[in-house]
């Protein structure tokens, strides 16, 4: 402890140094770090305490009670103390408060990822029976029973238009069909005058 000009009593271990202090300081507590006389961080505190033993003189002016209170002689309590059991405690803390991030940052990624892999899997049935349709399946129809709506309408589409491919090939099929058949008989015919006509050219 110490008055405000001139020190009071001081603890041994401070060797010759002394603890800073800040006359300019009101009523409330000073806080800040030092660095101890033995090297070590530590954690400072100043208080302010006025002299209520002090009497106090009045004049009868009308200033009189500012006077006599800022002429009240103060005491300040300056203490410091090691701060590295609070440092060993913060440490710990921030090492808990990391662990901690990085579990939930590990967590979150494995949830996402399992959501995004759920939330993907129509897409990916839809492109395997995609890539199972082809000239000679054109009655093969794509089902997703559980697609989320944003792609329910793909396989309605793919396959109506698989059905109008699969009618145009028919009708393809039915067309080639019937005129091969319509010129069958011709082409037989031509084909029997041209063995007549290479063996009896006359």
């Amino acid at each position: 402890a110490g008055h405000a000009k001139r020190g009071v009593g001081r603890r041994s271990t401070l060797g010759d140094q002394r603890l800073p202090f800040k006359p300019d300081a009101r009523d409330a507590p000073v806080f800040r770090n030092l660095r101890l006389p033995d090297g070590r961080r530590g954690r400072y505190v100043q208080i302010m305490l006025a002299n209520e033993n002090t009497p106090q003189q009045h004049d009868g002016s009308p200033h009189a009670n500012d006077r006599s209170s800022t002429s009240t002689p103060k005491y300040a309590i300056l203490f410091a103390q090691s701060r590295e059991k609070l440092d060993a405690l913060l440490t710990r803390i921030f090492l808990a408060l990391a662990a901690v991030d990085v579990l939930l940052v590990g967590l979150i990624a494995i949830l996402i990822h399992d959501a995004l892999s759920k939330g993907l899997q129509p897409l990916d049935n839809l492109k395997t029976q995609i890539a199972h349709l082809g000239p000679e399946n054109l009655a093969t129809r794509i089902h997703l029973p559980e697609a989320p709506n944003e792609i329910a309408e793909f396989p309605v589409l793919i396959n109506s238009f698989m059905e109008a491919l699969q009618m145009a090939s028919a009708r393809e099929q039915r067309f080639t069909s019937d005129v091969a058949h319509e010129l069958r008989t011709p082409v037989a015919e031509f084909r029997a005058a041209c063995e007549v006509g290479a063996r009896w050219s006359d």
